[in-house]
């Protein structure tokens, strides 16, 4: 017997999830959004008229229908939210109202008549799901207009005249790759390399998905999103298959890019004493808050590989840095909405103040009235030609 439900999804959430690949939810509707759930995609009335070219219609409506793979916990959140992957997904041609001259499709039970659409995730019966699919038809799914899915799948290579090749190709589900990139994001396992923020708009969303169990080892089977398919640049994603007998692992890919294994026993930053909170990680740097804070919340950025210089920094430790200090600011932004602003900085070398010859960028919030007069910023660091 299948299971039916309407899903909510909001003009503006605080997930950025993409509609028909992930869906994320709270604890309370676990039970409701199980694998092989039907799901029907509904929105309230919207509120904002800017998301107006966005949705179907303004009144509340229904407007696409899939079903649930896989459910996993959200990692990320700290109220137990989950999130879904959704499988076969198709957008309504035209919007179902929720309300028709008769009165609403869905049944409102007499005890929820207040606050019966406040519940983000309600439990329907298939006569009702079968009822809103008969009011619209399926859209086809339009082909995609960029070649993503096609990327690290080539297989054989010819030049000049036409030849014939005969090859084994395996075939790739390009759902699975969207739900990946939804899961994962878009920036290089491997190195840290986003296409976005190098190419701009035109390398948006744009990355290799790479298999860690290969697909032509395995054959045809089900694939976790999750566990076994990660985000690769072309380079790092080239070099994982660079030979036919060995496919490097992740772990292995990174060890060929300056590991951070350098350390010095007398370094503060190599032997972070236990009980101090690492508020941020990734391969190749972490974030501690500073022992003797210029402000709150007073973030340090550091290589976990052990150099003095910032200019000495490889290219996956200069991003891995910038990423943490993203991440950090947003966290911080979160936490305390008295911030108005920041100042990032890095002493290199002694004339320059650095005391702690272990590479380290300084992440400060600041606050409208927090000195008299800010202009200039890090101009400060020669008192005398901080104003202009």
């Amino acid at each position: 017997m299948e299971n039916y439900t309407v899903i909510t999804e909001n003009d503006e959430s605080e997930w950025d999830d993409q509609t028909g690949v992930l869906y994320h939810f709270p604890n309370k509707y676990l039970n409701h959004l199980q694998p092989g759930t039907k799901v029907i995609y509904y929105k309230g009335k919207i509120k904002n008229v800017s998301y107006r070219n966005k949705r179907l219609h303004d009144a509340p409506h229904y407007f696409g229908i899939g079903t649930v793979g896989r459910v996993y916990p959200d990692s990320a959140s700290t109220k137990k939210d989950w999130f879904a992957t959704i499988d076969s997904f198709v957008l309504f041609s035209t919007p179902v109202l929720a309300k028709r001259e008769s009165g609403y499709i869905e049944e409102i039970p007499t005890n929820k008549e207040k606050n019966y659409w406040r519940d983000a995730v309600r439990p329907i019966t298939s006569d009702i799901a079968n009822s809103i699919v008969e009011l619209t038809s399926l859209q086809e799914v339009p082909e995609a207009d960029t070649n993503d899915a096609e990327q690290g799948l080539v297989s054989s290579y010819a030049e000049g005249a036409a030849t014939k090749r005969y090859v084994t190709t395996y075939e790739r589900n390009p759902e699975l790759r969207r739900q990946a990139i939804a899961i994962h994001g878009t920036s290089c396992f491997g190195c840290g390399f986003s296409f976005e923020k190098h190419y701009g708009e035109h390398g948006k969303g744009y990355i290799h998905v790479h298999h860690t169990k290969p697909v032509a080892e395995s054959g045809e089977r089900t694939v976790d999103p999750v566990e076994e398919m990660i985000p690769l640049c072309a380079n790092c994603h080239s070099m994982v298959h660079r030979y036919k007998n060995k496919t490097l692992t992740l772990d292995e890919l990174r060890l060929l890019q300056a590991p951070p294994s350098e350390t010095h026993s007398d370094c503060i930053f190599c032997r972070i004493p236990e009980g101090r909170e690492i508020v941020a990680e990734n391969y190749y740097a972490f974030a501690i808050r500073d022992a003797f804070p210029v402000s709150e919340g007073h973030t340090l950025i550091i290589p976990k590989r052990h150099i003095a210089d910032y200019f000495d920094l490889t290219h996956s430790e200069s991003i891995a840095i910038n990423e943490l200090l993203k991440e950090c600011r947003d966290n911080i932004l979160k936490s305390d909405k008295t911030i108005t602003g920041f100042n990032v900085g890095v002493n290199a070398g002694s004339s320059a103040g650095q005391t702690i010859m272990h590479c380290h960028t300084h992440l400060i919030p600041r606050r409208y009235g927090d000195v008299k007069q800010p202009r200039g910023g890090v101009r400060g660091v020669i008192p005398e030609k901080q104003k202009y």
